[in-house]
């Protein structure tokens, strides 16, 4: 492995004590990404969500950009 990628809020370990910081001072390349949200709103958009979205064909950036359903949603008779 040569670097990680996580999201900014991405936590690990005992009550979640491990952290881009840490990571970074134990020597590790850490890219952290801002987290995302829904199109005019606050609601975080997951790995998860994303990940539904590609497999379902929903381009990418619409994933990224809030445009794919979201978990709860229900669209063309899928709940996702």
């Amino acid at each position: 492995m040569t670097a990680l990628c996580v999201g900014s809020e991405f936590r690990l370990g005992r009550s979640g004590e491990g952290d881009v910081r840490r990571l970074r001072a134990l020597g590790v390349e850490v890219h952290a990404v801002d987290v995302l949200h829904r199109a005019r709103t606050r609601v975080k958009i997951s790995s998860s969500t994303i990940r539904r979205a590609i497999a379902a064909g929903i381009p990418a950036t619409l994933a990224t950009e809030g445009l794919a359903p979201a978990f709860g949603d229900h669209i063309g008779g899928m709940t996702w």
